[in-house]
């Protein structure tokens, strides 16, 4: 479409269709504008064309493979609606059209796959045992139990992840650790071992003095608001806990 546009078949818009005297770009009912499209997929095709910002990306025989398949799309189907989802345009008139619904079992996104962007969950510190030389913690994850279009979410202590898991079922967690000076030191992401527990390893914490070790857990992508744990972490003493901020 970026093509047709530069080289004058059509524009994306109707006031620049208007003022180029050239159609709106119409990718299935105008044939003209789709025959025309069809040839300059051909003559992409036998050059195996590749944009200029591609070339370093694409090989030729890369570029050469895509303008076929585009073809055979067009051939198959008469237009370039190509879509990446489950709905194919089957046929169309002036009165509307009609998409055909399909199952590819190859396509790796399946139901539920954006179900994290529609109800993003939270994980918690949920305990938190200063070992000397590192800090133990446990988490809590939010789960959800869906009902057709209803869900509930619930918050329940994490297990070890078995195979099976998928990693964005595997809280991870952030830190940061702040020195006596007031400087961070380091900031870091642990993960959870076999036991279910996070450490952060202190052991290098030479100086003497009170450090601040600030963490929060994380599940899926969701980065919003988190429930941030403030621990007081004493070289050569117990740490103590301050409120999450």
């Amino acid at each position: 479409m970026e093509e047709a546009e530069q080289r004058g078949i059509a524009a994306f818009s109707p006031d620049e269709a208007k003022r180029r005297g050239v159609p709106w770009l119409d990718i299935v009912r105008d044939r003209p504008t789709v025959e025309r499209l069809a040839s300059l997929v051909d003559a992409f095709r036998d050059s195996a064309y590749r944009p200029a910002a591609l070339k370093n990306l694409v090989t030729a025989t890369e570029a050469r493979a895509r303008w076929t398949a585009l073809r055979a799309y067009y051939t198959l189907h008469g237009h370039f609606l190509v879509t990446n989802g489950p709905y194919r345009l089957d046929s169309w008139s002036a009165d509307g059209a009609v998409l055909q619904v399909f199952r590819d079992l190859s396509y790796p996104l399946g139901v539920g796959t954006f179900d994290e962007y529609a109800i993003p969950r939270k994980a918690f510190v949920s305990t938190i045992d200063d070992r000397g030389g590192r800090i133990e913690m446990g988490a809590d994850v939010e789960q959800v139990s869906r009902f057709q279009r209803s869900y509930e979410i619930t918050r329940a202590a994490f297990a070890p992840a078995s195979d099976g898991n998928r990693d964005q079922e595997r809280p991870e967690c952030r830190y940061v650790v702040i020195g006596p000076d007031g400087g961070a030191i380091r900031a870091g992401l642990a993960y959870p071992g076999s036991n279910g527990r996070f450490v952060v390893d202190l052991h290098d914490l030479a100086k003497p003095g009170v450090y601040t070790v600030m963490a929060a857990m994380f599940i899926g992508h969701n980065r919003m608001n988190p429930d941030i744990r403030v621990i007081e972490h004493r070289v050569g003493g117990n740490a103590r806990q301050t409120p999450g901020t």
